[in-house]
């Protein structure tokens, strides 16, 4: 991996320059996750974000404490708040610093924030049909922190910045946060939603649709997935949008630069990241041609990319410093050769990253269940995150008014584990002490028994009682974190009095590496007589995260021929090959 792709650029012939917007116009605070757009006539416009905060890591010293874990935001003002604004500037095309700047105006289509992350983040900027957008993500107007893509048009003139339209891009319900899309310069309206398995989604402005939240009005626009394909070559599962999609070379290519995310656990157990990038080239036919090994721009944990384009045989890439700093990096094109490239000759192994893994979607037309069940032929979407849902009808031959204890209940249905339960008239109660679980499961699941309720010190056996549940109950899910709180509340359950058909527990190994919590869950769930039929469950072949469990006593004839593989894909185990 390239630790330092500026220095490599620099000694290349190329050259780095910090993007400044004066001190006193921004509180002293940050800039960074620059994007890049260059017009016809040749001027590169950039959007700038502006962050009023100070990113502090914390991880050795915890002279902060924040709630978002070692990553600590420092604000002027001591306020919890993060809040973006955007600066729209043009750059010099030479030296590329920034000649001008003219701060977005949003007052005439802004709501009321009622999210801790105010304003549109991590913004792309460009031009289709003479329009000139921005498009970047929003998660202030609901208070469960749900992210969704906003195209927004600006008039921009010589004394004026103004965002004239906002419309938020409607997506599946059940998604909680949609951000990062790429948009393909030379496809107006168009979007790679997804590198891998790639997914390109067309947007229509002309379809509008209203929606009221608490504190105002969206505009929502349509969306439809156009190009839809799986890569004949194995790419690594975590790539995620960065930059916009290029044009590049004379033979129709596309180039874009993508990011992967390590989240880990420091010896506090709290979360921190480190961000890598790659160059993707497609061919004219969405063929993957080639990809990059890791690099990092300057070495830093948080780095991030918005920008690139071509100018002469240059590129140019725009990118963010620790959330405190914005560069502007110019590097010969002929450095690529320089550069690391994967070899899709061979199967390409995943470094070891952390990603967000979107669900793994049952699909009835072409998986087929290696345990079926009865009503599996009435199931058109499923919503766990590894098939879960799935794995419990299955133990239980697709069982009707079933019983479940959801703890960390999470989003209600995004890699949610009962929603697809409640469809089969099955119900329980749901725990989770995040306060924004419950609004959402208020708004978006009504039906449903969430208890705001901290896990590792509930009274298991009154929770029963007062919930309609009886001692024993057909699921039970173990899923908060950090591992070491899902171990506590595991440890808080009266197993020697509550019983449980099917069991799925969240370990988090590939987090935390902590064998302990792991060793003694097992333990714990083994002597009280449940035996381990899967064992490291994993969304991507490369993250152990969870086992699973059946109590024999309930369940027959469930079989398991893989229990010994260390980590255990879970659409291998669920679905025929």
């Amino acid at each position: 991996m390239i630790d330092n792709l500026a220095k490599l650029a620099i000694n290349s012939g190329g050259s780095i320059t910090p993007l400044i917007i004066p001190g006193e116009l921004i509180d002293g605070t940050g800039l960074c996750n620059v994007s890049l757009f260059k017009e016809e006539n040749g001027d590169i416009i950039a959007n700038i974000r502006h962050v009023h905060y100070t990113l502090y890591h914390s991880e050795f010293d915890q002279k902060f404490n924040c709630k978002w874990g070692v990553l600590s935001y420092l604000n002027p003002e001591d306020d919890i708040h993060l809040i973006t604004g955007n600066y729209l500037c043009k750059l010099n095309p030479d030296t590329l610093e920034v000649d001008s700047f003219q701060k977005i105006d949003t007052t005439k289509n802004d709501i009321t924030p009622i999210w801790d992350f105010h304003g549109l983040e991590d913004v792309r900027t460009f031009r289709w049909d003479d329009k000139l957008y921005v498009c970047g993500v929003r998660r202030d107007v609901k208070d469960n922190g749900e992210g969704r893509m906003e195209l927004c048009e600006v008039e921009w003139g010589k004394n004026i910045c103004i965002e004239q339209t906002r419309d938020r891009i409607e997506v599946d319900p059940h998604t909680y946060l949609e951000k990062n899309w790429m948009p393909i310069f030379d496809m107006p309206y168009h979007f790679v939603k997804w590198a891998n398995p790639l997914e390109i989604v067309k947007v229509n402005p002309e379809d509008k649709s209203t929606q009221t939240v608490k504190k105002g009005t969206l505009n929502i626009i349509s969306s439809e997935t156009v190009i839809k394909k799986e890569d004949k070559i194995k790419l690594p599962l975590g790539l995620r949008g960065s930059s916009p999609v290029i044009l590049f070379g004379d033979k129709g290519d596309r180039m874009c630069i993508t990011h992967e995310t390590d989240f880990f656990h420091h010896p506090g157990m709290m979360k921190d990241a480190h961000y890598y990038h790659r160059f993707l080239i497609w061919d004219k036919d969405w063929n993957v041609k080639s990809l990059s090994k890791p690099f990092k721009f300057m070495g830093a944990m948080i780095e991030f990319c918005c920008g690139l384009l071509v100018q002469d045989d240059n590129l140019i890439m725009s990118y963010g410093y620790q959330d405190n700093a914005a560069y502007a990096l110019k590097m010969p094109i002929k450095t690529l050769n320089e550069l690391e490239w994967e070899d899709f000759s061979t199967e390409i192994e995943n470094i070891e990253t952390i990603t967000w893994h979107e669900p793994l979607i049952y699909n009835p037309l072409t998986d087929k269940l290696k345990v079926p069940f009865e009503g599996l032929e009435n199931i058109t979407k499923n919503y766990s995150q590894c098939y879960q849902d799935m794995f419990v009808l299955s133990c239980l031959n697709g069982k009707r008014n079933g019983t479940y204890l959801e703890i960390g209940a999470g989003h209600p249905y995004y890699g949610n584990n009962t929603a697809l339960l409640e469809e089969f008239g099955w119900r329980g109660a749901s725990l989770d002490i995040n306060p924004a679980s419950g609004q959402s499961w208020e708004e978006n699941r009504p039906n449903g028994n969430f208890i705001l309720q901290d896990a590792i010190t509930t009274d298991y056996i009154q929770l029963c009682k007062s919930n309609g549940l009886s001692r024993y109950i057909d699921y039970l899910q173990l899923d908060i974190d950090p591992s070491y709180n899902t171990l506590q509340a595991l440890k808080n359950i009266p197993l020697d009095v509550l019983e449980f058909g099917v069991i799925t527990y969240e370990h988090d190994f590939y987090i935390d590496k902590d064998e302990t919590c792991r060793k003694e869950s097992r333990e714990i769930l083994q002597n009280a007589g449940y035996i381990l039929v899967a064992s490291n469950i994993s969304p991507d072949k490369n993250s152990p995260y969870e086992d699973w469990y059946i109590n024999p006593k309930y369940v027959k004839g469930y079989k398991n021929e893989e229990k010994f593989k260390k980590i255990l894909f879970a659409k291998d185990y669920m679905i025929n090959g």
